[in-house]
């Protein structure tokens, strides 16, 4: 055992008994110098252990919260991200949905679904007038400001326009839901008329003619155009000719409260058609050149 003696110089010592007590005493030490420093080298590598030990857990606290993060910021990314299709005044568009579903969309209308999350939800906002065809799948909402169309996969009109909102079911079921709740399912051949205050009329629907003596408005769907000029002539009595080399489709309504002009303007426009009033009081369509 080595022993380390403290030495006072007599001279230097103050008049204090403490310091003579602590003279006296001898301390013991159990391990050389090479032991004690070995022993101190051991505890300083375990500190960084211990360290980790501490860092890991909360290593991975952080990395759980960046992935959760990333993850919520994808899914709102997915959840928000839209497509909006608008036709204008005078022009007639299809648009082609993710799941293969197709809107015909006629002049003056808007769409806007969110194409990263169809798989989730087969969902579309749509004001104006179109001619939906939806696949089979799961649920298909049509929303627009005075009511909401949903389907499983069927074809079906919306007309959505100022305070009136009309749906037409040519194939399948179709539930119309009111702003204020109130529904009505509708078979092919029946229509839905929704009023500004929510409620629900349903009425059955004869394509290309008034529905009943009361009611002046007429649908079509694919209908070739010289069969809508005919249904015009009919409903004004006045003879309208139309002559193409090639046949067009026309997917609208009008009511016959409107001037025969602006009808056959609505009717002629989306495909670059005119129309001129004749003598005889007859009316000529044509192709623009």
């Amino acid at each position: 055992m080595n022993e380390i003696k403290l030495h006072i110089n007599p001279s230097d010592q103050p008049e204090d008994d403490s310091i003579m007590l602590f003279a006296k005493m001898e301390i013991p030490w159990e391990k050389s110098k090479n032991q004690a420093w070995e022993a101190l080298s051991a505890k300083i590598d375990e500190m960084p252990e211990a360290r980790n030990r501490r860092l890991i857990p909360m290593i991975y606290k952080l990395s759980a919260a960046a992935v959760i993060i990333i993850l919520v910021g994808i899914s709102l990314f997915l959840r928000l991200y839209s497509t909006t299709i608008s036709s204008l005044n005078g022009e007639n568009m299809a648009a082609l949905l993710p799941d293969g579903s197709t809107v015909e969309i006629n002049a003056g209308s808007t769409l806007t679904y969110h194409p990263y999350w169809w798989q989730f939800s087969r969902k579309v906002s749509f004001e104006g007038e179109g001619f939906f065809k939806v696949e089979k799948g799961r649920k298909f909402d049509v929303t627009s400001k005075l009511g909401n169309t949903i389907v499983l996969g069927t074809s079906f009109t919306v007309y959505s326009r100022n305070d009136q909102y009309r749906v037409s079911c040519f194939t399948g079921r179709v539930k119309v839901v009111s702003k204020n709740d109130g529904y009505v399912f509708l078979d092919p051949n029946e229509r839905a008329v929704v009023g500004p205050d929510g409620s629900i009329v349903k009425k059955i629907n004869h394509p290309n003619e008034p529905s009943n003596e009361n009611d002046n408005e007429f649908l079509f769907t694919g209908t070739p155009l010289t069969q809508v000029f005919a249904v015009i002539s009919r409903a004004y009595q006045v003879p309208v000719f139309f002559k193409t080399e090639k046949e067009f489709f026309y997917t609208g309504n009008f009511t016959n409260e409107k001037p025969l002009n602006d009808v056959l303007d609505l009717v002629c426009k989306p495909f670059g058609l005119s129309f001129t009033k004749q003598t005889d009081g007859s009316y000529l369509v044509f192709q623009n050149k």
